[in-house]
């Protein structure tokens, strides 16, 4: 039995002893695992940062030679820009035409309200010709103002175009 017990307690530290040395084994691969993903880590860091000094570069060049058949504004298109840039600001001022659409809002309820009454009362005392001429005029109004709204969004990209170069430059 002492025997048994002595063999047990040997082969008990030699496990011990291997079971030390397979730490030490484990803690030197996990040490050198840490130093090769540091290691690759910084190099891909390195590359990553050399190529986006080269796209970098090569967009110079390209926008160089995009320009290179442009000249620079002229005094005209300067001013035009200024003021296309006073415009855009004044229409992106949200204050600037709330109080006329809050006053004008209450007056289109109003007639949208007495519009039947009133339709009535009018179309008595209209012959065809009146209403044609008035028709006709009404068209030419609604012509009108689509035409300024499109100068109006015209106006405005070309304004945005403007701000948007610039901020480029």
């Amino acid at each position: 039995m002492k025997q048994r017990v002595e063999q047990q307690a040997a082969r008990n530290e030699a496990i011990q002893t291997r079971l030390k040395e397979y730490e030490e084994e484990l803690a030197k691969l996990q040490q050198h695992h840490e130093l090769s993903i540091k290691q690759r880590l910084e190099e891909h860091r390195n590359e990553h940062t050399k190529l986006g000094q080269m796209l970098i570069s090569v967009m110079k060049k390209l926008e160089v030679l995009h320009g290179a058949g442009r000249r620079g504004l002229s005094s005209d298109e300067c001013s035009l820009r200024n003021k296309l840039e006073a415009i855009q600001a004044e229409l992106n001022r949200p204050t600037k035409f709330k109080a006329t659409l809050n006053e004008l809002e209450p007056l289109l309820e109003r007639m949208h309200r007495s519009a039947p009454a009133e339709a009535n009362s009018l179309a008595v005392g209209l012959n065809d010709d009146t209403t044609a001429h008035m028709h006709k005029i009404l068209q030419e109004q609604s012509v009108g103002i689509e035409q300024l709204a499109q100068i109006a969004r015209e106006d405005a990209r070309d304004a945005d175009i403007l701000k948007e170069q610039l901020q480029q430059q």
